[in-house]
């Protein structure tokens, strides 16, 4: 079976042909195939070889019986499958709408039990871009921008310009589409994208976002509610520039929007034991060890169904629940940590999360210690995330005493989502601070970003004398991890070294991570 690019050129030569003329040779091939391999071309074979003994003599005779077996054979190789055939192609080409075309997709892929989703490419802000480079060079690089993933993407898949600023590619259906392999697809996209573009005699720097949906995240997931999700992932990205990258990953009703649950359940899920933690590792910069592991709320609904704390977080703080959650989360992933302890995993310590309510909490010092006898742990192997929004409690006096008796107690203490310009060195919560955790938009894309290169570099100054170390969060690229590193951050986490991954999964990675550490020669 030819793919339809190859079956063209042996058709025409002609690779780039205009798109009318392709489809006439479809209809073409189309008419003639039943007719040259079926049974009305079996009843006239031998009289057509006949014919060309009585008007060409013996010479057409043999070249018509040994040639019309060739031509059948041809026509067979060249005849399209059920799921590669020209019918299919031109039906995605002649889609009035892109919505189409995706729709055009998903029955493809429920048709052939296979998946598919939606990629939407679009630069940063792009008026301010208009304004910069003006219309006819804006015009430009939203052209360069669509061959540039025209060039990346498979051959099944299609491209297509949307509007003036965006650009869509319709993923063709595979039998395995997983949100990993769909964030491969788009880090091919942003490596494509990244390298500079050729404008008025010299070259700019465009940053492009990208949001992606699959169709197995939207129920009733037809053309327009892929689109639709696809659409809020990139509105998400822009939100994070430059050149973020978001995926659409909750099940959401048709229409893409997601009805949050109500109090009554989220507290129903509590009592049944719902909510479970997940896993992302932390590791050194200096060594590639695993450093830690960060315990991660989720909702397990069921029926393959994981809410993240945005589902669910905002209702139980403003019922003042949140302390339940914390200490449900806390006692299972000390149970799960102190098994991977026992089972030989090397993980020298868990991240536990404590909110701004649990922390005003009466007995906290008293449950956690409890907590820590019963499952044998020690309080220096425990690190406790205190939110950065405490920084601006001053005179909390409560508040005060008990993150100074947990620092007494021996525990880590972290301070996350660090976001300010400078650290606060006189703040009375800072001297029991050990690491500071930096907010995602801190850090992300630094390598590319002098300005918060120098950020990074005052900070590790001001923080490593008093003997407090960097941890960078939301990293997704080696390259911002090697600068990272090469800056003197002492750890990092995310997507880069791990998505969060529930307890087996998470067992499964640091048992591979330490196996390929240990299968590295020894160059010190």
């Amino acid at each position: 079976m030819f793919p339809a690019r190859l079956r063209y050129r042996l058709i025409t030569g002609d690779h780039a042909m205009p798109l009318r003329l392709r489809d006439l040779i479809d209809d073409c091939y189309e008419r003639l195939y039943p007719v040259l391999t079926g049974p009305p071309m079996l009843a006239f074979l031998p009289a057509l070889v006949l014919a060309g003994y009585w008007l060409g003599g013996e010479l057409v005779l043999v070249g018509l019986a040994l040639g019309s077996p060739v031509i059948l054979v041809l026509f067979g190789l060249l005849r399209p499958g059920d799921e590669d055939g020209l019918r299919t192609e031109r039906r995605l080409r002649n889609s009035d709408s892109f919505a189409d075309m995706l729709g055009t997709m998903v029955q493809l892929a429920a048709q052939s039990s296979r998946h598919t989703g939606c990629l939407l490419i679009a630069p940063d802000e792009p008026e301010a871009l208009r304004a910069r480079l003006g219309e006819a060079e804006f015009t430009t690089v939203m052209q360069q921008i669509h061959d540039r993933v025209a060039s990346v993407v498979r051959g099944r898949d299609q491209v297509r310009r949307l509007g003036e600023d965006r650009i869509g590619v319709a993923m063709a259906p595979v039998h395995r589409l997983s949100h990993g392999n769909a964030l491969h697809l788009a880090n091919r996209l942003h490596a494509v994208l990244e390298p500079h573009f050729p404008l008025g005699g010299g070259g700019q720097r465009i940053y492009v976002a990208i949001g992606l949906a699959l169709a197995s995240d939207v129920e009733d997931a037809g053309g327009g509610a892929l689109l639709d999700a696809a659409e809020q992932a990139l509105a998400l990205a822009r939100k994070h520039p430059p050149g973020a990258l978001r995926i659409y990953a909750q099940r959401a009703p048709s229409g893409g929007r997601v009805d949050l649950p109500q109090l009554s359940d989220i507290l129903a899920g509590l009592d049944r034991s719902e909510f479970t933690p997940w896993y992302q590792p932390q590791i050194s910069t200096d060594t590639g060890q695993v450093s830690g592991i960060e315990a991660l709320a989720r909702w397990d609904r069921g029926k393959d169904t994981i809410m993240t704390p945005a589902g669910f977080v905002g209702a139980l703080e403003k019922a003042g629940q949140i302390p339940r959650l914390d200490e449900q989360i806390q006692v299972r992933a000390l149970a799960q940590w102190a098994n991977w302890q026992a089972s030989g995993l090397d993980i020298p310590q868990i991240t536990l999360n404590l909110s701004s309510q649990t922390l005003r909490h009466v007995d906290l010092t008293q449950q956690l210690e409890w907590t820590f006898d019963q499952f044998g742990v020690e309080p220096g192997q425990i690190c406790l995330d205190l939110p950065f929004a405490i920084a601006a409690h001053t005179r909390a006096t409560e508040l005060i005493t008990t993150i100074a008796r947990l620092h007494q107690m021996g525990c880590q203490l972290d301070l996350d989502d660090f976001s300010a310009s400078a650290f606060d060195t006189e703040h009375p919560f800072h001297e029991h601070i050990t690491r500071l955790k930096l907010s995602a938009n801190l850090t992300r894309n630094i390598a590319r970003d002098s300005a918060a290169q120098r950020h990074l570099t005052d900070l590790i100054e001001t923080c490593e004398p008093r003997g407090i170390e960097i941890l960078a969060k939301g990293v997704e690229t080696p390259e911002d991890h090697a600068i990272l590193a090469q800056l003197g951050c002492r750890h990092i986490q995310g997507f880069v070294v791990s998505a969060p991954m529930a307890g087996p999964g998470c067992a499964r990675w640091l048992a591979a991570h330490a196996t390929t550490r240990a299968d590295l020669p020894d160059v010190g």
